[in-house]
């Protein structure tokens, strides 16, 4: 529920609750009234994910999100396009596996809101590891939300959850290529 209401909030909307012992519960989901409509993206032919980027040795990335089912789609996505994906259930087990891969692992995908350290104190402990680290924050909440308060800490990019897979995959794409065509030393 908290995931969901991250969601709702980053859209500006809420989320009304009435309960009543025997009687069951009634849940409200109220968005603000929207503007143009957009035209939703064409699917790729059988829903087919993005596949690797023609002549690019593939990076290890590092993904910790607590919500199973969005871990699980990252690192699929991800596979697919042909990067090696370590997996964390929270912070403290991402901080763990940078620390067992440092020299591996070329970018990082943070949940914001996360059990024992969220993604903002997880990057700051996977810096200390490996400081030239590239990090993804993601969230339900609105980026422009989060701009003023995330903003300055290192994060390179941000995907907007529920993410688009292309997306995702894009941006992980640009920080990797970017990463290897930096000359040695370079920040």
């Amino acid at each position: 529920m908290s995931a969901v209401l991250g969601v709702v909030r980053g859209h500006k909307g809420a989320i009304f609750v009435q309960s009543q012992p025997r009687a069951g519960t009634r849940v409200q989901v109220l968005f603000p009234a929207g503007g143009d409509l957009v035209a939703p993206k064409k699917a790729s032919p059988r829903g087919e994910l993005p596949q690797s980027a023609p002549g690019r040795s593939h990076g290890v990335v590092l993904v910790a999100d607590d919500e199973v089912q969005v871990r699980l789609l990252a690192e699929r996505a991800l596979t697919r396009a042909g990067f090696q994906v370590l997996s964390a259930g929270d912070g403290l087990e991402a901080v763990k596996l940078l620390n067992a891969n440092a020299d591996r692992v070329e970018c990082a995908i943070l949940d914001l809101t996360m059990p024992g350290l969220d993604g903002v104190k997880t990057f700051q402990e996977m810096r200390r590891a490996n400081p030239q680290l590239k990090a993804i924050l993601a969230s339900g909440y609105d980026q422009q939300e989060l701009r003023g308060r995330y903003d300055g800490l290192g994060f390179a990019a941000f995907v907007q959850k529920p993410f688009e897979i292309t997306r995702l995959v894009e941006k992980v794409r640009q920080l990797v290529v970017e990463q290897v065509s930096a000359p040695s030393g370079s920040p």
